[in-house]
Formats: structure tokens, C-alpha cells, sequence
């Protein structure tokens, strides 16, 4: 961005050549900030809703769970068949930031509800140590993901009936993805943020 700007003298007119610069737009935004995804929702089959917060000019991206770019905006529009999470990444001048945001999709007829069977992962956020626990599993292995897909080598260090506790120390501050299976090859899913 440049704050000045000269025109030449003219000696055949003995004036300077003027010129008007109009700014058409300023904004002023903490370079610390973080993105925030709007709060879980639970919406009927066949309904559609925008998620995010509209400001023109973020750098957001908006990805499914398997890393594919879906939107380059600060707002997506969804309209998801089946209960579907979204990761809205913002990288502001180096300081990336990510959240999550799941659509629960409802057939308005049953009462919506999560499975006892479903993975813990605590606590959430977490900085050096996270506990991975499910009520129907033995854990027997866990694969850490970011939301692009790479995988992280994450070893337990130890375990307990039913659950897992992992020294995340080493992980850069993110959004992460956990499946964990048991030696018959069921697999439970889970989500945490590292910060």
C-alpha cells in the first residue's frame, strides 16, 4: 500500500497535473482474531441454511471432513441429506485459524439424539493431553488427522478400559479429526481442537 503519491510539474503550463485518488474501502481487523463457526444446528430434511457470517473481503475457506475445498467465502450455504460437519479455515496475515460447525439433519418425525456408542474426547479444547474414551469399545488403535487429511503420529501412553490418553504436546494449535477402532475393526469418530 502506498501512502503517497507525486505528479510531475509541467513547464508548459507552469501547474502540476492533479489527480483525485478516492479510497473505496478501509478495514481494520485485529490481526490475533480467530474464526468462529456458527453453533451446531439441527435442521429438517430438506432445508437449507447459510452457515458463517457475512464480510466481504476475509480470507475464509470453507472445507468438508475430507479436506476438499468447498467455498472461498465468509458465508456457505448447505444443504446437507444427512447430519454433515463443515471446517471454516481464516488465514489472517499468517494466523490461521480453524472451527467447526455440524448441521444435524432431522426428519421431524424422531427425537434427535446421539449415540450412547458415540466417542469422547476430552478435554476439548486441549493443549498437552487429551483422553479418547468410548462406552461400547475397547480402543485398540487411533489415527489423528488435521483438516487436510495428513495424518499425525500420536502414540498413547496410556490405556485404560475402554479409552486412551494421548500426549498431544507436539501437535501445531488446529482443528483435528480422531477415528478410533477396536481389534474387530469397528471404528468410532471424533473431533478436538488443539490450542
Amino acid at each position: 500500500l502506498v501512502d503517497t503519491a507525486s505528479a510531475p510539474y509541467n513547464p508548459n503550463y507552469g501547474v502540476v497535473n492533479n489527480s483525485s485518488y478516492f479510497i473505496d474501502d478501509v478495514s481494520v481487523i485485529e490481526s490475533n482474531s480467530i474464526i468462529k463457526a456458527d453453533n451446531d444446528t439441527i435442521i429438517n430434511k430438506g432445508d437449507t441454511i447459510t452457515l458463517g457470517k457475512s464480510i466481504e473481503g476475509m480470507p475464509v475457506d470453507w472445507y468438508d471432513l475430507q479436506g476438499n475445498l468447498l467455498a472461498a467465502s465468509s458465508t456457505l450455504k448447505v444443504h446437507p441429506i444427512t447430519t454433515t460437519s463443515y471446517v471454516v479455515k481464516m488465514d489472517l496475515c499468517g494466523n490461521v485459524s480453524y472451527d467447526t460447525v455440524t448441521v444435524n439433519v432431522s426428519t421431524g418425525v424422531e427425537k434427535l439424539e446421539f449415540e450412547s456408542g458415540q466417542l469422547v474426547v476430552y478435554p476439548n479444547p486441549a493443549s498437552n493431553e487429551l483422553i479418547c474414551k468410548c462406552a461400547n469399545m475397547l480402543i485398540n488403535t487411533i489415527e489423528v488427522s488435521d483438516v487436510l487429511g495428513r495424518l499425525y503420529a500420536i502414540p498413547p501412553f496410556e490405556r485404560g478400559l475402554g479409552g486412551l490418553e494421548l500426549n498431544i504436546l507436539t501437535l501445531p494449535n488446529g482443528i483435528y479429526f480422531i477415528k478410533a477402532s477396536d481389534v474387530k475393526g469397528n471404528v468410532m469418530n471424533g473431533k478436538f481442537v488443539k490450542e
